[in-house]
């Protein structure tokens, strides 16, 4: 007979904690009451209109621009180093697999959207369409902001501000590749 009081006990035990468990949740909600939902969810941001011409400069690069006497001064071992910024969404080896973003093998002097197996944004194929190559001055503008040059672009990179990084980058770019494209060409 008494191990059925002891029974009971636990029983009784388990049901005590999960009341007050139960009383706990909702004691709180006695003293605090949360603001209802908006009806309307988000809220409006401005933006201001945005010319999708691929011609102008991005803001805070000249519009006339010495690649001959930028690239002149290239580093292409700093601009290994400045790749692996880039590594994380492209690979550089001939033949590699396309990440995030392409291969970028062979990139300076050839059209953009170039590899068929790869999913480019429509800004970037529309470009391609309308002869976009990536020669040494328009690398050194899209690099500068992508977004700002090519609106669109799925390219999530904010860019590279500093000119000589961007140069550096250039010029390893271009070594890599079968058939580096000389310097005067642009």
């Amino acid at each position: 007979m008494r191990e059925s009081f002891e029974f009971d006990k636990i029983i009784i035990a388990i049901a005590i904690a999960m009341f007050t468990i139960i009383m706990s949740a909702n004691i709180g909600s006695m003293f605090y009451i949360p603001h209802p939902f908006p009806l309307k969810k988000g809220f409006k941001v401005d933006v201001a209109e945005t010319t999708t011409s691929n011609t102008s400069a991005p803001q805070g690069l000249p519009t006339v621009i010495d690649m001959a006497a930028i690239m002149s001064t290239a580093n292409h071992e700093a601009g290994k180093q400045v790749f692996t910024k880039c590594a994380v969404c492209h690979t550089i080896a001939k033949n590699e697999p396309n990440k995030i973003g392409p291969n970028l093998w062979g990139i300076v002097g050839a059209p953009t959207a170039r590899h068929t197996e790869f999913s480019y944004s429509s800004a970037m194929q529309n470009h391609s369409k309308e002869g976009g190559k990536w020669g040494f001055e328009e690398l050194y503008r899209y690099l500068y902001a992508p977004k700002q040059y090519i609106p669109g672009t799925k390219m999530a990179f904010a860019g590279i501000k500093n000119d000589s990084d961007r140069a550096n980058l250039i010029a390893y770019l271009r070594i890599m590749s079968d058939r580096p494209l000389p310097i005067s060409t642009s």
